[in-house]
């Protein structure tokens, strides 16, 4: 997912793009509830998704 956004990033002109660096500097955050922790890079989101429900 974060390699995608990055791939996109890179089809703007460099000084419209947000997002700078390689894959491995970021991460996905999960909040949920008033929690917030870093996903592990293996984190399967739809699972994630469905398990949330339709909160």
């Amino acid at each position: 997912m974060i390699q995608a956004l990055l791939e996109d990033q890179k089809t703007l002109p460099e000084s419209k793009r947000l997002l700078h660096g390689e894959p491995k500097e970021f991460c996905l955050i999960e909040r949920w509830k008033g929690f917030e922790r870093a996903l592990p890079p293996l984190t399967r989101i739809l699972r994630l998704w469905y398990a949330w429900g339709d909160q």
